[in-house]
C-alpha cells in the first residue's frame, strides 16, 4: 500500500505488482531485513495473453514498469519474470506496428503545458499490458523506454533507436523526451 508522507495515513490504493518498480522496493526491504521473503511473493502476478505473448500485467502497460528494475536488479533467464519483460516489449513492438509509429510507449512529458510553459508529465502504455487499461487519444513514445529495451531485446531496440534518430527525433542535447502522437495524425516532440 501506499502512505501519504503528510498525514502519515495508508492510502486505501495499491501499488504491488511484480511488473512495476515495486519489485525493487520490496527486494530491497527483504535485504535490509525490514520485511519478510514472502513479501516477494505478495506482489502481484497477474497474467495478460496479447500479441502471441505470455505477460505479467503492470499498472499501466509502460516500459518504464517493466525495464526500470532491471537497472538494479537481475533477472534469471527461463524465468516468468523474463518472459514478461520480453513480452512486454514484443507486444510494444507490435503496436506500434499496428499504429505505424516507433515503438516505446512510457511514462513521459508531453504536448501540454502549464501556466509556466512546463511540460505535462503523465504514465502512458500499451493499454493491453495495464491492469488500468486506458485506452488513449494520444500514444506517447519515449526514446528512453528504447534505450531501457537494450537490456530485453539489444538488437531490436538498437533499431527502433535508428528509426526514432532517422524521422529526427533528436535536438540539442541529444533525443527529445518524447513524441506524441494524436488520433487526428498529428505529433509533436517534448524537447524538455
Amino acid at each position: 500500500r501506499s502512505c501519504d508522507a503528510g498525514s502519515g495515513e495508508l492510502d486505501a490504493g495499491y501499488y504491488d505488482l511484480l511488473a512495476s518498480e515495486a519489485r525493487t522496493a520490496v527486494f530491497l526491504a527483504i535485504a535490509k531485513g525490514d520485511i519478510p521473503r514472502e513479501a516477494w511473493f505478495h506482489l502481484g502476478r497477474k497474467l495478460v495473453f496479447s500479441q502471441g505473448e505470455r505477460t505479467l500485467l503492470s499498472w499501466s502497460g509502460t516500459m518504464f514498469e517493466y525495464l526500470m528494475p532491471c537497472l538494479f536488479m537481475r533477472t534469471r533467464p527461463g524465468t516468468l519474470l523474463a518472459e514478461s519483460l520480453r513480452g512486454a516489449v514484443r507486444i510494444q513492438q507490435a503496436y506500434g506496428r499496428e499504429h505505424g509509429l516507433p515503438w516505446g510507449i512510457s511514462e513521459a512529458a508531453y504536448g501540454a503545458r502549464d501556466s509556466a510553459l512546463n511540460y505535462q508529465y503523465q504514465a502512458f502504455g500499451a493499454p493491453m499490458l495495464g491492469l488500468n487499461r486506458v485506452w488513449p487519444d494520444r500514444i506517447v513514445v519515449a526514446p528512453y523506454a528504447s534505450a531501457l529495451a537494450l537490456m530485453v531485446e539489444p538488437s531490436a531496440a538498437a533499431r527502433n533507436l535508428e528509426e526514432m534518430q532517422a524521422e529526427g527525433w533528436t535536438g540539442r542535447y541529444g533525443f527529445y523526451e518524447s513524441v506524441e502522437f494524436r488520433q487526428d495524425g498529428s505529433a509533436r516532440a517534448a524537447d524538455g
